[in-house]
């Protein structure tokens, strides 16, 4: 779960947007409440924003890496 690619980057920017508007929001305010729901909605929407682009990047690449190796090219016999 921890290995998963994409996890780590999509959680650390989730997290670090989430922070930062959680700070912009209470400094503005001061109304606690109010500033954590900002700040946790906004990280989850980054985090799981980042991390459908990161895996569909992936998948893209994947697809197009295999699409370019010919037939047979995996060491494997064909018979």
């Amino acid at each position: 779960y921890f290995s998963a690619p994409c996890l780590h980057v999509s959680l650390a920017t989730g997290g670090a947007g989430g922070a930062a508007i959680f700070a912009v929001r209470f400094l503005s305010s001061r109304q606690l409440p109010a500033s954590l729901t900002w700040g946790a909605a906004v990280a989850g929407l980054l985090a799981g924003t980042n991390w459908a682009v990161c895996r569909r990047a992936m998948y893209v690449m994947l697809k197009e890496k295999s699409a370019a190796q010919p037939l047979g090219a995996s060491g494997m016999s064909e018979e």
